[in-house]
């Protein structure tokens, strides 16, 4: 989604009855989410005056009959319109890099994690990998989260969807890599130095 200065939004924002009075809506196949029509899934909620809470999202793997979407009133939603919010959706066997910032961070915590491993033993490979985790993580700092509730022209809410914050950016790099970095003291002392100009990055965006 665009970028926005909304508020944090939580499930108060739904309607009073969306659990009650909500159809969930799954997936005839089992594979990864591919890609998400976002365009799309606003304007099938408005044209049928429609609040879509979305349960997964892009990177995610959906297995078959799992729950993707909720949509709300139940009254309004056919057979029909629970196909056209499906077809939304892509899948696909593999994960991809439309749509999933995630799947890059882990590809590079992966290579640095096998760089760390005693059967490799390369710190140099990943410290560099760090690098780039570092310069990514600086950026998020400098730019302002994608909003996470979508309206219509008149204010209506139409879809709740998920956004990646910075906090979750931050515990995909360094949950997964701190226990292997521990065990280095080259790479111990890099990601130290990586925090620190992360933090001064966030700092100085403040200001």
């Amino acid at each position: 989604g665009d970028p926005g200065n909304e508020r944090n939004p939580s499930l108060s924002d739904l309607p009073a009855d969306f659990y009650e009075n909500s159809t969930p809506v799954s997936l005839p196949d089992s594979g990864y989410i591919q890609a998400l029509d976002e365009d799309g899934l606003v304007q099938v909620a408005n044209d049928n005056e429609l609040v879509v809470y979305l349960s997964r999202r892009p990177g995610d793997f959906q297995r078959k009959g799992m729950e993707l979407l909720r949509a709300w009133p139940a009254e309004r939603v056919s057979d029909e319109i629970v196909e056209t919010l499906q077809d939304v959706f892509a899948l696909g066997m593999h994960r991809t890099f439309a749509q999933n910032v995630m799947f890059s961070v882990d590809q590079l915590v992966e290579i640095a994690q096998r760089a760390l491993s005693p059967g490799v033993n390369d710190p140099m490979t990943a410290m560099n990998c760090m690098d780039w985790l570092k310069t990514a993580l600086m950026t998020v700092t400098q730019r302002v989260p994608p909003q996470r509730l979508r309206y219509n022209e008149n204010g209506a809410l139409r879809v709740f969807a998920h956004a990646d914050r910075f906090e979750d950016f931050c515990s995909r790099v360094f949950d997964q890599l701190r226990q292997y970095v521990a065990v280095d003291r080259n790479a111990s002392r890099h990601m130290m130095l990586m925090i620190t100009e992360i933090r001064d990055s966030a700092k100085n965006d403040l200001q």
